[in-house]
C-alpha cells in the first residue's frame, strides 16, 4: 500500500506501507504522517505562505520541497 497527497500546489513523497503493517491511527500518525507526508507539506505551504520569495538565510534553513 502507498500514500501519498497531490494538489495544483504541489505534490508529497510516496510513502510506502509495510507489508502486513496493521495501519492503525499510531501507524498512520507517526509512519505516515510524521516521516512522511508532513515534510513535503510544511516545504509546499512554506512557499505559498511566503510567495516563492524568501532570503537566501531562509533557503538555507527550509528544507527542500518535494521533488
Amino acid at each position: 500500500m502507498v500514500s501519498v497527497e497531490v494538489s495544483r500546489m504541489g505534490k508529497t513523497r510516496v510513502v510506502f506501507i509495510d507489508p502486513g503493517a496493521k495501519v492503525n491511527s499510531s501507524y498512520y500518525c507517526n509512519i505516515v504522517l510524521e516521516k512522511g507526508l508532513l515534510p513535503d507539506i510544511r516545504a509546499i505551504a512554506y512557499v505559498i505562505i511566503t510567495g516563492g520569495h524568501c532570503s537566501k538565510m531562509e533557503r538555507q534553513l527550509t528544507p527542500p520541497g518535494p521533488g
